[in-house]
């Protein structure tokens, strides 16, 4: 008996790819599974289900924060450095338009999309 359910998903696709995360009450586990893209109309992606314990989901989770939060680190650390050597160093290998887009990568990812937004529509002028 499935206890709790999270499931993602691309609802404008015809069997897009899916990610479904099930809490198993009766016996503690935890089941994911993942289902790649659609190859064909006519096929479903591949699929993989595995089960787990509660914590090696846990710690699951615990290694996809970590690297999510490396990730966030580099993409900041990137663009200061960028910055610094564009304004700082003169460095016209980096272009304005280049430099923007690393700037805006790195305030989505450390913002969120959504966040972004709506710092952006505060701080238009």
């Amino acid at each position: 008996m499935v206890k709790t359910n999270l499931a993602a998903w691309t609802p404008a696709e015809k069997n897009p790819p899916y990610v479904s995360i099930n809490y198993v009450d009766s016996n503690g586990t935890v089941e994911l599974t993942v289902r790649e893209r659609t190859l064909t109309k006519d096929r479903l992606g591949d699929c993989v289900s595995v089960k787990l314990t509660q914590d090696e989901f846990q710690d699951i989770l615990n290694q996809l924060k970590k690297n999510i939060n490396q990730k966030n680190d580099n993409v900041l650390l990137n663009a200061v450095q960028k910055a610094y050597r564009k304004h700082w160093l003169n460095d016209d290998s980096i272009g304005w338009e280049e430099l923007g887009n690393v700037l805006l990568d790195a305030l989505c990812v450390s913002m969120g999309d959504k966040d972004y937004q709506q710092w952006l529509a505060e701080n238009k002028r």
